[in-house]
């Protein structure tokens, strides 16, 4: 499935043809590349209408096709500066909390409920959309995993910082008045109560508490439970699947030691996935922070290796930090009859108090179904890395495609994640 803006209405398309000159009314829709090209910048300003706007106000005025992309390139660029005051405006008014936000565009982006996060297709209604998260957030990111930072930070002392205050974070979470915060969080990141259980926000008797929410059974159902050459998603998340760590390391996790040997802390099993079809799957704070086995076996082994807790967020993970192979994490080999071996790794991140396997599934030779929940984090972000020995799964193709693209897939715990393909 190759990016493309949302759909085009019937509606926008008659709009379109009617406006648009004979000369320039091509099948690729001039406003529609306009909208892609200022979209995939790392921070967006504006929505599709805005963007639809612009191309019709350039598509009257402009008398050829050459003329029409210079009055777009304009306006890409007038846009882009809007862009740059909206972010100085939120910087300087963030030194004061009493200091307004001088444009309602700073005050919009700064919000918790902005949507400046990765691009994402959200599997479930078929469309593309950003990640919801605050500009703030976004910036900090942006300032701490750049190549200025790694470079000026050589002793890791900033990022030593945020991995103290996250576990202050999570002890805070425990506390009885942390319970405060709940109905708050639910209404900011428009979680859908009803998919829980229980439901009823006062139940939770503090934040941490809530935030290792169960699914009300029949909420998340497994794909093909029955069939054991089948793989389904681990968890509520955002996914990218690659077919190599070589693929991976390329398009995604760009960390410079990056390797499954450094991963999991093991030469012999790193050799063995040495060039593994890969997903890595990314969960946020808002997310179900429950994990399920993507695959049913039995259990090989069981490891957990000491760490950090710093952020996974898609910007960090592309830059040079090793973010995975420092951060806290567990793992567990499934071996499956359709699979082979499969590794599954739980990684901690930014506020995650731990990170925890199920207690049965360490020990070998405890069977695993399909959807099994293998464990939980506490509150934060956090990621999975899922490896399958080469040759031995086919990712599903809208991951596929969309993965090339560095475009990030949200889906739900047990949805379809590949099918086996291959025997030794």
């Amino acid at each position: 499935m190759p990016f493309e803006p949302p759909k085009i209405t019937d509606k926008k398309n008659a709009i379109w043809i009617e406006i648009a000159k004979p000369g320039f009314r091509d099948p690729r829709y001039l406003w529609s590349d306009y909208w892609r090209r200022f979209n995939t910048i790392t921070i967006p300003l504006l929505d599709e209408d805005a963007y639809f706007a612009d191309a019709l106000t350039a598509a009257k005025e402009a008398q050829s096709r050459q003329h029409l992309e210079e009055l777009l390139a304009k306006r890409f660029e007038a846009r882009r500066k809007e862009l740059e005051q909206t972010v100085r405006d939120i910087f300087y008014a963030s030194f004061s909390p009493r200091t307004p936000f001088p444009s309602e565009a700073a005050r919009t982006a700064a919000s918790k409920d902005a949507h400046w996060g990765w691009m994402t297709f959200v599997r479930k209604t078929g469309k593309f959309e950003r990640e919801q998260q605050p500009l703030l957030k976004k910036l900090r990111i942006i300032l701490l995993f750049n190549p200025l930072t790694e470079w000026i930070d050589t002793t890791h002392a900033m990022r030593l910082y945020l991995h103290e205050s996250a576990l202050k974070q999570g002890k805070k979470e425990g506390q009885p008045e942390s319970k405060k915060r709940i109905k708050q969080f639910i209404a900011t990141y428009h979680i859908n109560m009803d998919d829980f259980e229980p439901s009823d926000p006062d139940k939770y008797t503090n934040f941490e508490d809530f935030f290792t929410r169960r699914h009300k059974p029949g909420t998340r159902p497994t794909h093909a439970a029955e069939d054991a050459s089948s793989a389904v998603v681990v968890a509520d998340s955002r996914v990218v699947a690659y077919k190599s760590v070589a693929e991976t390391t390329k398009l995604w996790i760009k960390g410079r030691d990056f390797s499954i040997t450094n991963l999991v802390m093991d030469t012999d099993l790193g050799l063995r996935f040495r060039e593994a079809a890969v997903a890595s799957f990314r969960l946020s704070p808002q997310d179900y922070h429950r994990y399920h086995a993507p695959v049913a076996g039995r259990i090989r082994m069981f490891r957990s290796v000491p760490g950090d807790y710093y952020q996974v967020d898609a910007v960090a993970l592309q830059s040079k930090v090793d973010i995975l192979t420092r951060n806290r994490r567990q793992y567990v080999v499934i071996e499956s009859e359709a699979f082979g071996d499969v590794l599954f790794v739980a990684i901690g991140a930014t506020d995650v108090g731990s990170v925890e396997i199920h207690e049965r599934f360490r020990e070998p030779a405890a069977q695993v179904s399909k959807g099994d929940e293998l464990g939980i984090f506490q509150f934060g972000g956090s990621s999975i890395i899922v490896a399958f020995e080469k040759g031995r799964i086919e990712f599903d193709q809208d991951l596929v495609e969309l993965s090339k693209q560095k475009i990030q897939v949200a889906v739900e715990v047990g949805m379809s994640l590949g099918h086996a393909v291959g025997r030794n």
